[in-house]
């Protein structure tokens, strides 16, 4: 049998989607909108099924979290919480966490080697900073984070931030260690410089450690972790504090189709976000059958489509639906791309980096096609 309730804006999306399930025999709850004692009260009344679908809030999924435990019920929540994943409770979402690994790397990848950053004082601010240590290798790579809690902040945030990147590529506990790094490549220098007989290949190693004690070497890059209308307002002030031209801005999934990337300090700035080959073919059928665009969070149902329909036909002699292979390391292939599920609950995905060209995010560095086996989990 097939139970669907539905009160969210992506209700439209899972009704085209009922027909592909129904065709695999399979049972489907589905339960968005409900909370607390209405979620609970749901799952007493669906316990015969496998798994059950919620694209409902972080708070939903933990009322419920006791009954799919003692009923051995695997969740597969929309909600972009990695704090409720679980072992039964896989968060679709996309985490700011896997977005700031992604970008960061590419940037280092790209020579830059010195970050800051300006994001929300929230839980979402607090993982950003936390991932941006981590990916950047060491905490004498990342040069600040200023978190700001109202719009009025973000003056006095910016100003310190564009002067610590003006200034210095390290913190102060760094500090030492990088003047210590290039007394020791300045020593090496001056001991070969002797038996160096080319004026200009002297004249440009003078002038690299010029630079070096001018700190002007070292290429730096500011990610801001907002996309709302701050994202203007940031935009507005950095340009204001004559921010550097050589710092390159990089941001997450939420600048896609921001107006504010219309300002020119945001033109060559780098994002991650979803690969969108499949989804502007989903989003352009979508419209065809409904009339109007797609709620973003839709493409996480049909992803959910498409990871059921691939785990039907692993069925075994009874003809029976299992899970037994969903945390297998190849993943699946949906409509936002490659991803995986992880024993922990995390979906890891593979995500495409873009870059901002006259307003709008230009495919820069495409989303791999698989995973790798040394793929950081995050």
């Amino acid at each position: 049998r097939v139970l669907f309730r539905s009160s969210c804006a992506s209700c439209h999306a899972w009704a085209a989607s009922i027909q592909a399930w129904v065709s695999l025999g399979i049972p489907l709850a589905h339960s968005p909108g409900l909370i607390n004692g209405g979620a609970e009260m749901y799952m007493h009344s669906s316990l015969i099924l496998p798994f059950q679908s919620f694209p409902v809030f972080s708070e939903n999924v933990k009322a419920i979290k006791p009954l799919a435990e003692e009923n051995n019920i695997t969740i597969f929540t929309f909600s972009n919480d990695t704090n409720i994943a679980d072992e039964n409770i896989y968060v679709l979402g996309l985490g700011v966490e896997q977005q700031v690994d992604r970008v960061v790397k590419y940037a280092i990848d790209q020579g830059y080697e010195y970050f800051a950053s300006i994001a929300p004082a929230n839980e979402y601010g607090s993982k950003l900073a936390f991932q941006l240590r981590e990916s950047a290798g060491n905490k004498q790579n990342t040069l600040k984070t200023e978190f700001y809690s109202s719009v009025n902040d973000l003056d006095a945030n910016i100003r310190r931030i564009v002067k610590t990147l003006s200034e210095s590529p390290v913190n102060e506990e760094g500090k030492p260690l990088f003047q210590e790094n290039i007394a020791e490549k300045k020593l090496i220098y001056e001991q070969e410089r002797s038996f160096i007989t080319d004026e200009k290949i002297l004249e440009a190693q003078d002038k690299f450690y010029t630079e070096i004690r001018d700190l002007k070497d070292y290429r730096r890059a500011l990610i801001i972790g907002d996309g709302s209308k701050n994202l203007i307002e940031i935009g507005r002030i950095l340009e204001s504090k004559k921010m550097p031209q050589d710092i390159k801005l990089l941001g997450l999934s939420v600048w896609d189709e921001n107006s504010a990337l219309n300002t020119e300090i945001y033109n060559n700035a780098w994002y991650a976000d979803y690969a969108k080959e499949n989804i502007k073919i989903f989003e352009s059928h979508f419209y065809e059958n409904y009339s109007y665009n797609p709620p973003k969070i839709s493409i996480l149902a049909y992803d959910v489509v498409s990871v059921i329909s691939a785990l039907a036909s692993y069925h075994d002699e009874n003809n029976e639906f299992s899970l037994e292979n969903l945390n297998n390391s190849v993943g699946f292939s949906g409509i936002s791309g490659v991803f995986r599920f992880r024993e922990d609950g995390v979906v890891e995905r593979l995500l495409e980096i873009y870059e901002v060209i006259n307003g709008y995010g230009n495919s820069l560095d495409p989303a791999p096609f698989q995973f790798e086996e040394e793929e950081t989990n995050l």
